[in-house]
């Protein structure tokens, strides 16, 4: 991938040692003029490819979003995540609305 497409990925383990196996605080960020090309979907893949080689391996990787991020938990759906959840009126955003996020989790 081009370093013109601009995109950020960053994950982090739980300390616990019962909890290894879970990547969680994932972030992805996709320049918007690059969304809606596959570039996540393509970021996603190789996470959930790396993630399965790691020692020890992860299994479960968590996200969160933001409940009127409907184009990106529509992503997340299509790579396997599901809904496990609603953290109601956690979002308060700059203009003065709150949104709910939405926990998700995918099994590798």
């Amino acid at each position: 991938m081009s370093s013109s497409v601009n995109c950020t990925p960053a994950a982090s383990r739980l300390a616990p040692r019962q909890f290894a196996h879970v990547l969680t605080d994932l972030t992805v960020a996709v320049r918007p003029s690059h969304q809606g090309r596959g570039v996540g979907a393509q970021l996603f893949n190789a996470l959930f490819k790396r993630a399965a080689r790691l020692t020890p391996p992860v299994t479960r990787i968590e996200l969160v979003a933001r409940s009127g991020n409907v184009a990106g938990i529509r992503l997340y759906e299509r790579l396997g995540f599901e809904r496990e959840g609603r953290f109601l009126g956690r979002v308060h955003l700059a203009h003065g609305a709150v949104e709910d996020d939405i926990p998700m989790a995918k099994m590798i």
